[in-house]
């Protein structure tokens, strides 16, 4: 009896999958007719795709072969597509918004470019053609942050000092300059004010050891030449003019900027309130999201690298310390820069990225309002002191400061990295910013100077003996060949 079921069970099974292979059969023709169906709805799509190339390389040519007294086109070039657009910042590019924020509208996130001296977006082909569309050569900017007025500047003496040294086939040389004064001097070297002697312009000559370097290792050798030639385009960091060497010093030759840095800002005038702190701190972020974009950490702003021109607008400058080509899985980790002016992560030997360079501006920021360090009194140097007091004490908001202005330092002073990352996400849309227009800073079109009285004038140009500076370590051995080779490559002019 069990046999005879299982018998049962086994002849049903069979009669099922024979029904179901006939059926396979009869529906076979219809699947191939099908698979004939979609294999021509892809040829009909590759022809259409065809042909849409073709009237556009068509009205490319009726473009480029047109009569200017028909049709009226800039010299600019006409993309086909949207990557010819420059690149948003990284940082803040399709990123959510912390929730006290409001989300940022597509617009403003169109003010983030990755090159703020780029020329402006030509529109199609078919809409100049058309007149539905004309390229405007004042850049991408809208009537109240467009200039008036457009000055002249090839016969400067700027201008004609970068002419003079482009036209040099052997490059620079120290020959070539006047030297006036000590500007400045730290752990990699001295500055230099010094004169161009064929043109009279005044620069700043930044001049390094070549031990000193050897001594940190050959990675640092180019690390600042590189960094500063790749940020050329930003008006938010210092420019560099050219470099040249000697056999035992590097030295740079930058834009001299006349009005100091904060640190003597600060000394000079207390604290900074009001405009001239808002606009100080846009600009500095202006720059540090420049650096972002191109994928470099700075690792060492402090008041002293925060350099200002003759109008008292910031420049960010020495990059002797910096990181290039870090991504979202390269982190760095170690302790670099100024103590006082380091994150919680960089002084716990953590893993870190661009978020340590946001607490430093936190700080800076936090120092300009109130005259003070919002985690140390006085000169500390001891790393496991500062380190403690930094992720143990909270910083002082006073009663009377600008909420907009707390909830700014709240937000950029986060101990925690990752909450500091998601609370910086959009920083251009926080209250405390809403009367900057952003696009008109940085194209850098009517600023408003914030020259202070006690400002004092440029020293009087009175030549330096540079002996003693350039002989200092003519005592010392001579630097071996292959050392010599690691600096073959750092002579460089401008574009």
């Amino acid at each position: 009896m069990r046999r005879m079921k299982v018998y049962h069970v086994q002849k049903v099974y069979l009669n099922n999958m024979k029904k179901e292979f006939q059926q396979d059969n009869a529906t076979a023709p219809k699947r191939r007719g099908c698979s004939a169906i979609v294999q021509r709805a892809k040829t009909i799509l590759s022809r259409v795709l065809t042909c849409f190339h073709q009237k556009q390389r068509g009205i490319e040519d009726i473009v480029a072969n047109a009569d200017s007294s028909n049709v009226k086109l800039l010299a600019l070039p006409i993309p086909i597509n949207d990557e010819s657009k420059p690149a948003p910042l990284s940082t803040f590019t399709n990123v959510a918004k912390p929730t006290p924020l409001a989300s940022a509208s597509s617009e403003s996130q169109g003010q983030l470019q990755d090159q703020v001296t780029s020329a402006c977006q030509a529109p199609s082909a078919a809409a100049i053609i058309a007149g539905e569309s004309k390229p405007s050569p004042a850049g991408p900017f809208t009537n109240d942050c467009r200039g008036k007025h457009v000055t002249d500047t090839s016969s400067t003496p700027l201008a004609q000092f970068i002419r003079t040294i482009k036209e040099k086939s052997h490059g620079l040389s120290i020959d070539d300059f006047t030297f006036h004064k000590l500007l400045g001097e730290g752990g990699y070297g001295k500055v230099l004010l010094a004169s161009h002697q064929a043109t009279g312009q005044q620069v700043a000559v930044k001049m390094v050891s070549k031990r000193r370097l050897i001594m940190e290792g050959s990675e640092e050798i180019h690390t600042e030449l590189q960094v500063l030639k790749k940020v050329r385009k930003s008006p938010f960091i210092t420019r560099l003019y050219g470099c040249f060497q000697t056999k035992d010093h590097l030295f740079y030759v930058m834009e001299f900027l006349s009005g100091g840095d904060l640190h003597t800002l600060m000394e000079r005038e207390g604290r900074i309130e009001g405009e001239k702190l808002r606009l100080l701190a846009a600009e500095m972020l202006c720059g540090i999201q420049y650096l972002h974009s191109k994928k470099i950490i700075h690792r060492d702003l402090k008041p002293e690298n925060i350099l200002l021109d003759h109008a008292g607008h910031a420049r960010i400058a020495d990059f002797g310390v910096a990181v290039m080509g870090f991504s979202a899985l390269f982190k760095i980790t170690g302790p670099a820069g100024t103590l006082e002016y380091m994150a919680p992560e960089v002084l716990s030997y953590e893993r870190y990225d661009t978020t340590a360079d946001y607490f430093s501006l936190g700080e800076i920021i936090y120092k300009l309002a109130l005259g003070k360090h919002p985690f140390l009194i006085g000169s500390e140097q001891n790393i496991f002191v500062i380190k403690m007091k930094v992720m143990n004490k909270k910083p002082v908001y006073p009663s009377q400061m600008d909420p907009n202005l707390c909830d700014l330092l709240k937000r950029l002073l986060q101990i925690h990295q990752k909450d500091r990352r998601k609370m910086v996400k959009n920083i251009r849309q926080h209250p405390y910013f809403n009367t900057v227009c952003w696009k008109k800073l940085e194209a850098q079109i009517s600023q408003q100077e914030f020259v202070s009285s006690s400002v004092s004038s440029l020293p009087p140009l009175e030549r330096m003996d540079m002996d003693e500076l350039i002989n200092a370590e003519a005592s010392m051995p001579s630097l071996h060949p292959k050392h010599q080779q690691l600096f073959r490559k750092f002579t460089y002019i401008c574009k």
